[in-house]
């Protein structure tokens, strides 16, 4: 059985060849942790995000539309969703510069300095030219 790793620690799976079934500990793992048996059940539960979401009026009518926050979200590929980021991000660095851009990040708790969201956020956007952060 092939061991997989996650944040929380290595596990070991069983799959139906569509989905995991079930989860479990490594077994070498001298203290595993409970969280593991939730990445199974986790992986297609209905509250997961499962692709790219834009909302309609976004999408049908660009930025500033009407109707943000009453209206749905709607499904898209990740080569559209790509592309409609990437124009956006060269749209408003265009138009008005670094300094209408916010690298800002609410974070999520993660192992390691790697996965830490706001470095991830200001790194890529010190790629496209700069942005505004908060500081304190």
């Amino acid at each position: 059985m092939a061991a997989h790793l996650t944040h929380w620690g290595v596990f070991e799976a069983d799959s139906d060849g569509q989905r995991l079934t079930a989860v479990r500990p490594w077994r070498g793992d001298p203290e595993p942790t409970a969280l593991i048996e939730n990445v199974a059940s986790a992986q297609h539960h209905p509250t997961r995000i499962d692709q790219p979401y834009v909302r309609q009026g976004w999408l049908e009518r660009g930025p500033g539309a009407a109707g943000r926050g009453d209206e749905p979200f709607v499904p898209v590929s990740w080569e559209t969703v790509v592309e409609l980021v990437s124009g956006e991000l060269n749209r408003v660095y265009g138009e008005y510069g670094a300094e209408a851009v916010y690298g800002g990040s609410y974070g999520w708790s993660s192992a390691g300095r790697f996965h830490h969201a706001q470095s991830q956020v200001h790194r890529f956007l010190n790629c496209l030219g700069g942005y505004v952060r908060s500081v304190h």
